[in-house]
């Protein structure tokens, strides 16, 4: 009878163990998208090479609260290229600076592209707060850079922390009850 639950415990812990394994490497492959281009806030226009086609985002380094970021990319092929907002802005540290993916685009060719930020109206406040950031300095724009990495979808880090906590979850209670069954886990009155 002990020999049968052992190995039941074994099969129902696979499962698990490889829904942690694919949500400790999807978020990897969040954490760890090719940087394709890093500069200072570039008022004329700056070239940067996209060596294959797909989605890139543009983040802003320096601050987290923005208003009035807004920017321009040229394709080799002298077109004004289809910039959109991110509906999750993701956050992440650039040279021990906080930056935010606040747009993307897809490049649809391979080769120089150029890239130019509009800062009349742009405002940047250190805070993501609005409480906070109403009293907080502005950012100097030389103080803020950008950076382009290639796209990956917010929807592939909310499905790696689901899959780890479900995981991790599923585990912890998997060994509570193999600790309960063996009777190591006793039970109180």
């Amino acid at each position: 009878m002990m020999d049968i639950f052992i190995i039941f415990f074994i099969a129902a812990l696979i499962p698990y163990l490889i829904m942690l394994w694919y949500g400790i490497k999807f978020g990897r492959k969040v954490g760890r998208s090719k940087e394709i281009a890093y500069f200072k806030l570039p008022e004329e226009w700056v070239e940067f090479t996209i060596s294959k086609q797909g989605k890139y985002t543009v983040s802003l380094v320096g601050g987290l609260r923005e208003t009035g970021f807004y920017i321009n990319i040229i394709s080799p092929s002298h077109k004004a290229v289809e910039i959109t907002e991110m509906f999750l802005k993701l956050k992440f540290y650039k040279n021990t600076n906080l930056a935010v993916t606040y747009h993307e685009f897809e490049a649809e060719e391979v080769g120089a592209y150029s890239i130019r930020t509009i800062t009349d109206k742009l405002s940047v406040k250190p805070s993501a707060l609005l409480s906070k950031s109403l009293f907080e300095k502005e950012v100097p724009l030389t103080k803020l850079s950008i950076v382009i990495k290639e796209h990956v979808s917010p929807l592939h880090f909310i499905f790696s922390l689901l899959l780890i906590f479900i995981g991790v979850s599923l585990l912890l209670l998997n060994v509570c009850y193999l600790l309960y069954k063996l009777q190591i886990i006793v039970p109180t009155n």
